[in-house]
């Protein structure tokens, strides 16, 4: 990092200087430091003492991190792609899309089936509930007859 603090120096010659020393960084073909697949400004920037203003307000900085940008793009070029990739045959992955669908549609049945499950029970519990209150037994054909309930329970005498 550059010591700025020296009499004399504005604001301007300070990131004239700044500007020089990352020229002569990019000169000699760094790696760039990345951040989420982009150049890492704030890194950078705090390599050589450089705000995120005085990136933008600088026009030499500024042409110089659209190069650093260019320079970063080509080197997760070159890291991204293997020598030997292999790129799936298109009907390896109509397979696996069908495969996927198939999978897919399985797994709807089962939650269809597990749901009913549920209701089943839910409907079992309420008609152990009414038993228990009334003492009168409600049947599963009662039951699945769209949950119809006899609106007046007969009285446990008549059972």
């Amino acid at each position: 990092m550059i010591d700025s603090r020296k009499k004399g120096n504005s604001a301007k010659a300070i990131g004239d200087q700044r500007a020089d020393t990352v020229s002569k960084w990019l000169t000699s073909n760094p790696e760039i430091p990345l951040y989420q697949g982009r150049a890492n400004q704030a890194e950078i920037g705090r390599k050589f003492g450089i705000t995120k203003s005085t990136w933008r307000s600088n026009p030499r900085l500024d042409k110089l991190w659209q190069q650093i940008k260019k320079n970063a793009a080509k080197q997760i070029h070159h890291t991204v792609q293997p020598k030997e990739s292999n790129h799936g045959q298109p009907e390896d992955i109509r397979n696996l899309l069908k495969e996927k669908d198939r999978l897919i549609n399985w797994l709807r049945r089962e939650l269809s089936r597990a749901e009913s499950k549920v209701e089943l029970l839910e409907l079992d519990g309420a008609a152990e509930e009414f038993l228990i209150q009334t003492g009168r037994y409600i049947s599963y054909s009662t039951l699945n007859d769209e949950y119809k309930l006899d609106p007046e329970p007969t009285p446990s005498s008549e059972l």
